[in-house]
């Protein structure tokens, strides 16, 4: 039992600081997909129970909208004007901002994640209140652009979510996510720029620049603190409904987290990529985006005929989470390594490697127990 739970935690943390910080590599929403579906994937997988697992698809799409929404958010001036203060008076403003940006991106995450995961069945109230609450983020910060508002108007979303959990959906999970969410990425960014700003400052030795890793970090947090909350609801016997288990919803999970967000960060690649006139002819650059649709489309036929099979089904979760793994990776690395050669290599791409690797490690082992004990 302790070594199946350290082994929980040890996926979800090596799955979400790899997906934070290749989230970090792309930027911008479709970035943030990444973790949202490197999230739907340890729910999963964090308990050894059918019904999570039964979830993943219908999770998945709501890890991916709750995740991707914290796109929106920008932060890197804060991190600077916390590193470039001379005390740490006068970086407490930019902490305390990093903290509401992190609990806010954090929290509604993984609120969308718990409405995904959720003991009671969503009705077309709460489709209504999502559609309410997406529309005044829409309408505010897509098509007015108002980037000033952007935190206070995430809070208000947040606080009006779990306002309609506590009247209408009544969802423990809902809370419990929602709740360690927010606590955990919150003093996770905070936390991460701060070592930050005490290894800049000399105060943490001179040798390896670990506390450099902020995104690391970040992910690292946050993935433990996912696992706990998987834990927390299923020691209070929690489980997923079985309207989360439905076909539909489970194809189109799959599909998304394996194929769509992929697909979609491999186009911005290939975008940056077109921008530079010494990468590649556009012939070339074309002749890649068929191969790797050819690829994805490939992975995503595979995995729905595996989804068909009773034993197969069972380890789709891990097969997914290993397609968007390496079919990420190494599009990240390359990212900026063709255009600017050799010389671009840094310490983070080793990190993908290693992480991927790990992650890789566990994912195989935990599917290969999976299919021994639908054996036994």
């Amino acid at each position: 039992m302790l070594r199946e739970r350290l082994r929980s935690f040890l996926l979800g943390g090596a799955l979400m600081a790899l997906g934070w910080s290749l989230r970090g590599q792309f930027g911008h929403l479709h970035g943030a997909l990444i973790p949202g579906a490197c999230a739907a994937g340890i729910a999963a997988l964090a308990i050894p129970n059918g019904r999570w697992r039964a979830a993943y698809g219908w999770a998945a799409l709501f890890a991916l909208a709750g995740f991707a929404v914290g796109g929106h958010l920008s932060y890197g001036r804060t991190i600077e004007s916390v590193l470039a203060a001379p005390g740490l008076r006068q970086a407490l403003p930019g902490l305390i901002r990093l903290w509401l940006i992190g609990a806010v991106w954090g929290g509604i995450g993984m609120t969308f994640l718990g409405f995904g995961l959720s003991e009671r069945k969503l009705g077309p109230i709460e489709a209504f209140g999502f559609a309410a609450v997406g529309l005044v983020w829409w309408v505010r910060l897509g098509w007015w652009n108002l980037e000033t508002e952007d935190l206070l108007l995430f809070w208000i979303g947040l606080v009006a979510l779990h306002a309609m959990n506590a009247v209408v959906t009544r969802s423990a999970i809902v809370e419990i996510f929602g709740f360690v969410g927010a606590l955990a990425f919150g003093f996770a960014f905070a936390g991460a720029v701060l070592l930050h700003y005490a290894g800049a400052g000399g105060w943490l030795g001179s040798g390896w620049h670990w506390w450099s890793l902020r995104d690391q970090m970040i992910g690292l947090a946050g993935g433990f603190a996912l696992v706990k909350a998987c834990r927390w609801a299923h020691e209070l016997q929690l489980a997923p409904s079985a309207q989360t288990s439905g076909r539909l919803g489970w194809t189109a999970g799959v599909w998304a987290c394996a194929v769509a967000v992929p697909w979609i960060n491999v186009l911005d690649v290939l975008a940056s990529w077109r921008g530079e006139r010494s990468v590649a002819p556009p012939a070339l650059l074309d002749g890649l985006m068929l191969m790797a649709a050819a690829a994805l489309g490939a992975a995503g036929w595979l995995l729905a005929r595996a989804g068909r099979a009773g034993s197969g089904a069972a380890r789709i979760p891990h097969l997914a989470t290993l397609v968007l793994v390496w079919s990420v990776v190494p599009w990240a690395i390359a990212k900026e390594l063709v255009p600017m050669g050799p010389s671009r290599w840094e310490p983070t791409y080793l990190l993908f490697l290693i992480l991927g690797g790990l992650a890789t490690l566990l994912l195989v082992r935990d599917s290969h127990q999976v299919r021994e004990t639908r054996h036994v």
